[in-house]
């Protein structure tokens, strides 16, 4: 958990304060970034579960508190749908919003009626209401698809 994660100790909310659901020392996490905060919630589980089943039960009644609040996605939020390994359908789905692969090729979305713009920048689908995206398409898509999943990755 070191690896990802800065813990402290504090003082919590004393007991029989109405917001106490860990004891007065608990472990608190400092400095978190967003992408590694579920890997620290579960080790922060693991440590503060240990005494037994009581102890987790305080903690995991706080856990929402923690890991609450929006999450940025970034250009990753325009796409109904965005995949590093690829996008598979049969051919009664219907898909409201935009597709998008990267890094790979247009040969990663299978099972979709495929037309190509003439711009060769995005693609169509009877079965998407928004455009497919690839990283193999003409420019300026590689660099959106690419900036598109840095930025599902970094939320």
């Amino acid at each position: 958990a070191s690896a990802y994660c800065s813990f402290s100790r504090v003082p919590g909310p004393r007991p029989g304060s109405k917001h106490a659901p860990l004891p007065y020392n608990m472990v608190s996490l400092v400095h978190v970034p967003r992408k590694r905060l579920v890997a620290c919630v579960l080790a922060l589980l693991a440590l503060a579960c240990a005494p037994g089943p009581a102890a987790c039960s305080r903690v995991l009644h706080s856990v929402p508190e923690v890991v609450s609040g929006p999450v940025n996605l970034g250009t990753a939020g325009d796409f109904a749908i965005l995949a590093k390994s690829g996008v598979s359908t049969v051919p009664q789905s219907i898909i409201t919003g935009d597709v998008g692969v990267s890094p790979i090729a247009r040969d990663a979305l299978t099972g979709f009626s495929f037309i190509l713009d003439a711009s060769g920048a995005f693609a169509t689908s009877d079965q998407v209401t928004g455009n497919m995206y690839s990283a193999d398409m003409e420019v300026p898509t590689p660099s959106k698809m690419t900036t598109a999943i840095s930025d599902m990755e970094t939320a």
